[in-house]
């Protein structure tokens, strides 16, 4: 026997059907996937950008590149380690916004 084997039938507006349509483009998944995930509270992630790993390997390399800037520049007193602190933050929020 099926787990779900209630059926619903819903009727949308075209707006709705428009918004459900993006939404399911945005994440990958079925109509059915998205509503029981909204039923039952779970995040919906937007689905990750086909290069996506690609991106997040130069991403660490650029990040790996700042922080031997940073060290060599902290070593000769350059550069203050507020603004090493922040070059840091800024990479992990875009690391962190580019994986979802």
């Amino acid at each position: 026997m099926r787990k779900r084997n209630r059926r619903l039938d819903v009727r949308l507006s075209d707006g709705e059907d428009i918004k459900l349509n993006n939404l399911m483009l945005e994440t990958g998944l079925t109509a059915s996937q998205l509503i029981r995930s909204m039923i039952l509270q779970t995040e919906i992630r937007t689905k990750p950008l086909e290069n996506s790993p690609k991106l997040l390997r130069e991403l660490n390399a650029i990040g790996n590149n700042i922080n031997q800037i940073a060290r060599k520049s902290n070593a000769y007193d350059k550069v203050s380690q507020a603004e090493i602190s922040e070059i840091r933050k800024m990479l992990s929020d875009i690391y962190r916004e580019v994986k979802g």
